[in-house]
Order: C-alpha cells, then sequence, then structure tokens
C-alpha cells in the first residue's frame, strides 16, 4: 500500500488486523492524493507523489492532509 511508509510503529503483531491502514478507524494519518485508481501515485507533480517524498524523507509538516 502506497500510504504505509509513515507507518511509526516497532513491530506488527497479533496476526490477522481486521482494520485496513486505510480505514479511519485504523487511526493512521491520513494524506491527501489526487490521482484515479492506484497507477496515478506516481504522477508528476501530484499531491500524492509530493506526499510521499515528504513521507520518506521524515517533512510530515509538508505532507497535505485530505
Amino acid at each position: 500500500m502506497a500510504g504505509s511508509p509513515g507507518m511509526l510503529v516497532g513491530h506488527a503483531s497479533g496476526g490477522y488486523i481486521q482494520t485496513v491502514p486505510s480505514d479511519e478507524a485504523f487511526g493512521a494519518h491520513r494524506m491527501a492524493v489526487d490521482t484515479g485508481g492506484h497507477s496515478g501515485y506516481w504522477d508528476e507533480d501530484s499531491y500524492s507523489l509530493l506526499n510521499q517524498a515528504a513521507v520518506v524523507s521524515g517533512r510530515y509538516d509538508q505532507v497535505v492532509d485530505p
């Protein structure tokens, strides 16, 4: 999942997880995406790509919220 690189956990335990990371109940910080489907996450100058770059480089203050 493209939204997973920013998950700050030491490990995943407990086996099967019933709540997916994209579900609001999971409690993850959600970020804006402006692409459709799964192939647009890497579109040049998209919020999707810029947000992923901010997360991967640790610049969380630059992530655009939905």
